[in-house]
C-alpha cells in the first residue's frame, strides 16, 4: 500500500515539479546456502507438503522432509529468481528410496533437466550448472524424483559462477 513512482509522475506532471533522477537498485547476487538449522526456509513444496524435521539430516540436526507425493514431478521447489540473466550451480545434499533424482526448471509450462542422479537410498549429492534466461519475471527449480517416496534435502547452496552484466545487448539501460 505504500505509493508508487507512477503516482509522483502523476503528481509532478499536474504539479510541474521535476521527478528525482532514477535509483539503481544493485540485484542481489549474493550466494543462497541453506542448512536448515536456523528459521531460514528457501524452500517450497511443489505439489507435496515440505517440512523442517530433525529425524534424518546429513549433517546437523535438521533437514527438510517432502511427502505427499502422488506424481513423480511432485517435490522440493525454490526461487531462484534474483539471479536472471546469470549462470548458477545448484548443489544439494538429497536422500530417496527412489532410484533416481531429477534437478528441472519450471519455465512456463517447460521443465528443462538440469541434472539426473542415480539414488541408492543413502544421501548424495546433486549438483548442476544452469544458465538461466534474462527475461523471466520468476523462476523456480525443483527436486523430484521417478517415483513418490519421501525426499529429504539438506545443505542447499545457489553460487553465482557466471555473472553476465549484459552490456552487448541492445535493450540493456547504458545504450
Amino acid at each position: 500500500l505504500s505509493r508508487k513512482i507512477a503516482f509522483d509522475g502523476i503528481v509532478n506532471a499536474v504539479t510541474g515539479e521535476k521527478m528525482p533522477e532514477p535509483v539503481f537498485i544493485k540485484p542481489d547476487l549474493s550466494d543462497m546456502y541453506c542448512d536448515f538449522e536456523g528459521d531460514y526456509l528457501p524452500v517450497n513444496g511443489r505439489s507435496a507438503t515440505v517440512k523442517v524435521q530433525s529425524d534424518e539430516a546429513y549433517e546437523g540436526s535438521n533437514a527438510v522432509l517432502c511427502t505427499g507425493r502422488t506424481a513423480n514431478w511432485n517435490g522440493i521447489s525454490f526461487d531462484v529468481s534474483r539471479f536472471a540473466g546469470q549462470t548458477i550451480e545448484i548443489q544439494a545434499m538429497i536422500k530417496t528410496e527412489d532410484t533416481e533424482v531429477k534437478l528441472s526448471a519450471d519455465i512456463d509450462g517447460v521443465w528443462p533437466n538440469i541434472t539426473t542422479v542415480k539414488s541408492n537410498g543413502e544421501w548424495m549429492e546433486v549438483s548442476g550448472v544452469y544458465s538461466i534466461p534474462k527475461n523471466l519475471s520468476g523462476l523456480s527449480l525443483y527436486f523430484e524424483t521417478d517415483d513418490v517416496a519421501d525426499i529429504y534435502l539438506d545443505n542447499l547452496s545457489v553460487t553465482l559462477v557466471g555473472l553476465d552484466e549484459g552490456f552487448e545487448e541492445s535493450t540493456n539501460i547504458a545504450s
